[in-house]
């Protein structure tokens, strides 16, 4: 009699379960190496990006390098989580808009990619604008966090290592195909008296109209890829090593 009574509770119990914890479509675009990814691989990124405190949105640019790795297909994944949207799309330098269609937070980029060549590197520019979502417990609830420092002034933040960084920036939202060289990262409209710190390398002057940067020259996790912008103090130190180098 114990022993039916444990078989009916597993039975009671895995059936809700199966359908509480069922992948859906989405999950399964997120987490595949899918028709849309399979054919690329990420070799760096280039972010430039506004954002407006008042209305916590964002605008940006996201340059892609990638070196094609088998025959394309004519369908690109790109990953942004809505309710951001992506606003034009421009392959390999052309000044062509090209077609960009949504499925939930994925965006499909038609183009006739079956005509570039394997073992080639490409490029693709992605611009996109919206409302990111706002983080509730960060870092374990990610997303912008639009916070006020002790003294009143600006100290905005992205935490997105759980829920991805296709929360901010568009981009191939996949752990295991990290950036090769790297990515490069512009704040365009930082307010005078904040400081924008990155990943990487701090740079001044970059190119004509985007100024100073921050440069990963090695591969990095995809929700590595942050920022803090506020009200910092620079302190520099020297250290002296064993042989005094």
């Amino acid at each position: 009699m114990q022993k039916v009574f444990y078989i009916l509770f597993t039975m009671w119990y895995l059936l809700p379960a199966n359908t509480t914890f069922a992948f859906t479509h989405a999950d399964t675009l997120r987490g595949s190496n899918g028709r849309g990814r399979a054919w690329w691989d990420v070799q760096s990124y280039t972010l430039q990006f506004r954002l407006d405190t008042n209305t916590k949105s964002i605008t940006g640019n996201n340059h892609i390098i990638f070196n094609i790795t088998a025959a394309p297909t004519d369908s690109m994944q790109i990953d942004l989580q809505e309710p951001l949207e992506i606003t034009e799309v421009f392959c390999g330098g052309s000044h062509e808009n090209i077609h960009a269609v949504k499925e939930g937070n994925v965006w499909w980029i038609k183009y006739p990619f079956h005509k570039w060549a394997v073992n080639t590197t490409q490029s693709i520019d992605i611009t996109w604008k919206g409302i990111p979502r706002e983080a509730v417990n960060p870092p374990w609830d990610g997303g912008i966090s639009w916070k006020k420092d002790n003294m009143g002034k600006q100290w905005t933040a992205v935490s997105c290592q759980g829920l991805g960084a296709s929360a901010w920036w568009p981009c191939k939202d996949a752990q295991w195909d990290e950036p090769d060289k790297g990515m490069t990262l512009y704040g365009l409209n930082i307010a005078d008296g904040y400081s924008l710190v990155s990943n990487g390398t701090y740079h001044s002057g970059g190119a004509p109209g985007l100024g100073n940067y921050w440069e990963v020259k090695n591969p990095i996790n995809n929700y590595d890829i942050t920022f803090y912008i506020g009200d910092y103090v620079h302190w520099e130190d020297t250290l002296i090593g064993e042989k005094g180098v």
